[in-house]
């Protein structure tokens, strides 16, 4: 993961520059119209990366909705070169 990833504030604006998705089962997937990604940590000598995330999503091809509130995520990973 590159250390440019800073802590701060981003938004989901349904372009797929910074997006979320949830893949419902094997056939409904939901893709953000909006929503946020909050980035608490970035520990680069320790490549770990802690936030929380929200938002709306709409299913193709069916439109349903789902909202996604209170997600967080507590992640390690491994740099590959």
């Amino acid at each position: 993961m590159s250390g440019s990833v800073e802590p701060g504030s981003y938004t989901f604006d349904g372009a797929l520059t910074t997006s979320a998705s949830v893949l419902q089962g094997a056939s409904q997937f939901f893709l953000a119209s909006t929503g946020s990604l909050e980035i608490l940590t970035h520990d680069t000598a320790a490549n770990s990366i802690t936030g929380i995330f929200s938002f709306s999503a709409t299913s193709f091809p069916s439109g349903d909705q789902l909202d996604v509130t209170e997600g967080s995520f507590d992640i390690e990973y491994v740099e590959i070169e």
